[in-house]
């Protein structure tokens, strides 16, 4: 599990692999205390090619329903920023 003096290792990877192992005990833990447990992905490297944004947000809360916090969460990460690619 070490990440320091290792090719392609940072710190970013040392919190994602002790974030993976904290997933990987707490929905074993949660399903034996006969909780339910979700796990939900998400790849947001392309949310700002050619979704629109105002309809992506509708769909997630009719389709999803997403609502409340999370719904915020998502437009406040959408709102006001912008990509580019600088050539030379």
């Amino acid at each position: 599990m070490q990440s320091a003096y290792r090719v392609f290792n940072s710190t970013e990877t040392a919190v994602l692999k002790a974030a993976v192992l904290k997933v990987m005990a707490d929905i074993p833990l949660a399903l034996d205390r006969g909780d339910t447990a979700f796990l939900i992905l998400l790849d947001l490297s392309s949310a700002f090619d050619t979704v629109d944004h105002p309809t992506s947000l509708k769909r997630k809360e009719i389709s999803y329903g997403l609502a409340g916090n999370l719904l915020c969460w998502f437009q406040s990460y959408l709102s006001g920023r912008k990509q580019s690619v600088k050539c030379n």
